[in-house]
């Protein structure tokens, strides 16, 4: 992390554990519950499952946004810590940095030490921003467990440095996912994660493609591994279509209304396709900064009466959504920012549920698609390809029975939630031998 020491080695102590031994896990998220990551949802109940103590601390909190059932069954309320709010204005922060921090090194002396040491490191940890994330976290309850599993890599930073603090103990994993070594980057530069890959214990991307990027920028090889984003393969029953059914074509897309969701090369591929005769229905299940911008497209296109934002919905409704539909586009690309995906967990829920997926040659998904044996995959932000490859389909659609059945067998054998889980545990485990 530019402007800040190498931190020092973690000193908590861990006696062995045996592989049965239930096991003290921290999951830090920025948002939960989050409509586009039921990835995390997934691992968290996994790890319930398997007997764990699971703790979750979240930055932001939204039930009313995404509602899933799982809050409920697992009583995750319970089991969440989030910041008190400091108001919105620079003034209400520093009060509540300036109250708060009283409190802390009150009832945490040895915090002040350490924060004094950091202090004296540079320029990040004399930020606004930091103390008021240190006296965030603070607020947990418990100080020690065996894992502190950071869900992206920010996250993995602000843990890293709250360890050096002492305000936190335990073996610190980071998950990388996508923006994260993109987005990231291109913001802050390549030596963002240095301390972290100099400190951190354990590091898990979440596809060969982002393994590579996470290496390239100093990740040691020998603590970093792939993770797969987890699928409740139960909860997607495959659904056989009738590919040769006449009428309208009902095409959807799950996810947010972001850039690198590139909906507008598929709205601009839809519209060929339209001026050629294809009758179609296409519904974008998500929300997002982009909604206007997309909304004029549709207009500007003439596709008023073809296309209609859904908005965000929960979890049950998207199983819903992917049985009823004929095509699923997931048209992924690098956005301008520099933000890319890993593997779209959209893309493993509709290929379960027995929908051909169009997609794109883009970060990790062809780990999971491979082109006309298990979906389709174009050039990202190449409209004639989407056009061409939809064009095949739909005058009249083939038989695709035999793609959508290898496709859901590709998703089971690689991304079962429950064998994913384990893998994890075993991971963890090798951590506090």
């Amino acid at each position: 992390m530019p402007g800040v020491m190498s931190v020092q080695q973690d000193k908590s102590k861990h006696r062995m554990r045996s592989p049965r031994e239930k096991l003290k896990i921290l999951i830090v998220v920025g948002k939960f519950p989050a409509i586009s990551s039921p990835f995390i949802l997934n691992q968290i109940t996994g790890l319930i499952d398997l007997g764990h103590d699971v703790s979750i601390f979240a930055y932001r909190v939204d039930y009313q946004q995404c509602e899933h059932s799982e809050i409920e069954k697992y009583k995750l309320r319970n089991k969440l810590y989030v910041p008190e709010k400091a108001g919105a204005t620079k003034f209400s922060k520093i009060k509540y940095v300036v109250q708060n921090g009283v409190s802390l090194i009150i009832k945490r002396p040895k915090v002040l030490l350490t924060a004094i040491k950091v202090l004296l490191a540079g320029s990040y940890a004399l930020s606004l921003r930091f103390f008021y994330q240190l006296n965030s976290v603070a607020n947990i309850p418990e100080t020690d467990f065996d894992i502190i599993h950071a869900q992206f890599g920010p996250q993995g930073n602000l843990m890293m440095m709250l360890k050096e603090f002492g305000v936190l103990n335990g073996k610190l994993v980071t998950q990388f996912r996508g923006f994260d070594v993109s987005l990231m980057i291109r913001h802050e530069g390549i030596n963002y994660y240095d301390s972290l890959f100099a400190s951190g214990d354990l590091f898990l991307p979440v596809c060969d493609y982002l393994k590579d990027k996470v290496v390239k920028l100093g990740a040691p090889e020998d603590k970093t591994f792939v993770q797969y984003s987890g699928i409740n393969i139960d909860k997607f029953e495959y659904k056989k279509r009738d590919f040769h059914k006449s009428g309208a074509l009902r095409i959807g897309s799950v996810g947010r209304l972001t850039a690198k969701k590139g909906y507008e090369y598929v709205i601009k591929a839809l519209s060929i396709l339209k001026s050629e005769g294809v009758d179609f229905n296409y519904e974008i299940v998500g929300d997002g900064e982009l909604e206007a911008d997309i909304t004029g497209l549709i207009s500007q296109y003439g596709l008023n009466h073809n296309v209609v934002l859904l908005g965000s919905r929960n979890h049950d409704y998207i199983v819903d959504f992917l049985h009823s539909i004929d095509i699923f586009i997931s048209h992924n690309v690098t956005a301008e920012s520099g933000d890319q995906e890993g593997i779209p967990n959209n893309l493993k829920e509709a290929m379960l549920s027995g929908v051909p997926v169009f997609t794109t040659y883009h970060g990790g998904i062809p780990e999971l698609v491979s082109d006309g044996t298990s979906g389709f995959l174009t050039e990202e932000k190449n409209i004639q390809q989407l056009v061409d490859k939809l064009g095949k389909f739909a005058f009249p659609l083939k038989d695709l029975e035999e793609i959508t059945r290898n496709a859901r067998d590709v998703v089971v054998r690689m991304f079962d939630n429950d064998k994913l889980n384990r893998e994890l545990v075993n991971h963890y485990y090798s951590l506090l031998q």
